[in-house]
């Protein structure tokens, strides 16, 4: 996906709010996919067709830049979107479902303790 690699780009340059408003359109563009494809596939009794979330590359990209913001509720949103996808679609106990409930529950502490990751600026 070329907008992945300009995101990436931005984020190297230090241009992190505008590396998260370009990741953060990528993934509203992801979730729409799912949403059609949700639809086509209803309408066409092909349910089986629907069993994939959103990619979670770029929804974990845009994740990294809220945490490097210090965004956490956008983060914890993001991951919870991301999840409501898997979930309807595929079960659970993927590996990225894995990492990304690792990655909430991150979030939610750092929120909560109003903390910033040891390793930002």
């Amino acid at each position: 996906m070329e907008q992945i690699a300009l995101v990436a780009a931005l984020r190297e340059r230090g241009e992190l709010h505008e590396a998260l408003g370009l990741a953060l359109e990528c993934v509203t563009a992801a979730e729409s996919d799912v949403v059609a494809r949700v639809a086509e596939a209803t309408e066409a009794g092909r349910l089986e067709d629907i069993l994939r979330p959103p990619i979670p590359s770029i929804t974990w990209l845009a994740c990294q830049l809220c945490r490097e913001l210090g965004e956490y509720r956008i983060e914890i949103s993001l991951i919870e979107r991301w999840l409501a996808h898997r979930r309807r679609g595929q079960g659970s106990d993927s590996p990225a479902e894995a990492q990304m409930m690792w990655r909430l529950a991150t979030a939610t502490e750092l929120l909560r303790t109003g903390q910033r990751p040891t390793w930002s600026k």
